[in-house]
């Protein structure tokens, strides 16, 4: 009984340096709860491998769904057996694009997959010490209370779960309906399409919320509208806006995982610290009933 205590109060203190190595564990593992975050990851990585073996004029029968990069990818596989327009440099090009995108999604799993692990040492660390206590005390664990524990601790991190939802939908959902037109703009505006295929993939989103995306928007219609007249038109500055959004995208991520560990810290003290006690309050009555 002793030695599970003090194992669980030394996890506590893990050094740093095993720390990544303990969440990349986790991650990759105990995949249950998290199998959207999962999925997603790996069909990224899937894609990727497939673009890497793709050759011009290969036919592909089915990719992995992966936002909105397999659609790209086949609207280019279509294009180059329509046109013939594809070459060498576009494909390096949604590559690299895919691979920056699936690092972000690497770092997100990581982020809060890390986030469940506290909660779930943070119960293991108060159910070790509830035992203990009972152990030292001599008293059988109290059913009752311990359920409420159980079920606060259960409570907690489905909420968590929940609004991390909220929050990463309410931050990135207008966000990304402009990041994507513009991702497919960037590749399909390189392959001498006809206009209006390129128009028609790209499906630039009428009305988007927030002043930052609204401007974003702006700006792509503007420098579609140029492609279109071909006045002063630049690829260059499809990169620039996309290096704009993608600094906004990390910006707001961040300020999200501000925003979730304060929620963390709420879930912890009315979920995990409020039944900690609710317990140990109930021990205590139980000792003076006697």
């Amino acid at each position: 009984m002793l030695y599970f205590y003090f194992l669980s109060l030394s996890l506590i203190f893990v050094p740093l340096r095993y720390w990544d190595q303990l969440k990349e564990l986790f991650a990759s593992k105990f995949v249950i709860f998290f199998s959207e975050y999962s999925r997603n990851y790996y069909n990224g990585l899937q894609l990727y491998e497939v673009s890497q073996q793709y050759r011009v004029g290969q036919k592909i029968s089915s990719l992995p769904v992966y936002k909105f990069f397999h659609d790209v990818l086949y609207g280019i596989i279509d294009a180059s057996a329509k046109y013939g327009q594809v070459n060498d440099s576009i494909f390096q090009f949604f590559k690299n694009v895919l691979m920056k995108d699936i690092q972000h999604e690497r770092k997100k799993r990581s982020d809060y997959f890390s986030s469940y692990l506290q909660f779930i040492l943070a119960s293991f660390c108060i159910i070790c010490t509830i035992t203990f206590s009972n152990y030292i005390l001599e008293k059988a664990i109290l059913s009752t209370a311990f359920c409420i524990v159980i079920l606060a601790h259960t409570l907690g991190i489905i909420i968590y779960f929940k609004i991390t939802q909220f929050i990463e939908k309410s931050t990135f959902l207008e966000l990304d309906k402009v990041f994507n037109s513009l991702m497919k703009f960037s590749f399909f505006s390189q392959m001498n399409l006809p206009i209006s295929i390129v128009l028609e993939k790209t499906n630039v989103p009428k009305f988007v919320g927030g002043q930052e995306v609204k401007r974003f928007r702006a700006s792509l219609v503007n420098i579609i509208e140029r492609w279109q007249s071909a006045e002063s038109f630049s690829i260059m500055d499809t990169e620039r806006l996309l290096d704009n959004v993608w600094d906004y995208r990390k910006y707001e991520y961040k300020k999200m995982l501000r925003k979730l560990v304060v929620w963390r810290l709420v879930i912890l003290a009315v979920f995990y610290l409020s039944s900690y006690l609710i317990y140990f309050a109930t021990l205590f009555n139980s000792f003076l009933v006697q």
